[in-house]
């Protein structure tokens, strides 16, 4: 039967483990934070389609875009507000931009 020494790891070893971690992290942080960054863009994206394509039934129900003359809908927030077109609420740009009509076309300006 061995009854030496047990022995754990070295100091050396435990920095090289550290110093490979650091370097994994350092590679993976950037990637991870660009992911988030197009999934949030993509969510926006998104939401001005939702939008748009809400415009346009509302449009086709009573020719008039939220803001015109003769349109039941001041202006664009109302009708983000009007939950026969959205029922969950009015849609939030993840990246805190506002949503912005010009010419019957919903845009986001983040």
């Amino acid at each position: 039967m061995y009854r030496g020494y047990e022995r754990g790891y070295t100091l050396i070893e435990i920095l090289a483990v550290v110093v490979i971690l650091g370097i994994f992290t350092a590679i993976a942080l950037p990637r991870f934070i660009g992911v988030v960054d197009d999934a949030n863009q993509s969510v926006c994206d998104g939401n001005v389609a939702t939008i748009n394509i809400q415009l346009d039934k509302v449009h086709q129900e009573t020719r008039c875009f939220p803001g015109d003359t003769g349109s039941s809908y001041a202006n664009l927030e109302a009708f983000l507000t009007d939950t026969d077109y959205f029922p969950d609420g009015a849609p939030k740009c993840p990246l805190g931009g506002t949503y912005t009509l010009s010419g019957g076309r919903v845009a986001c300006n983040h």
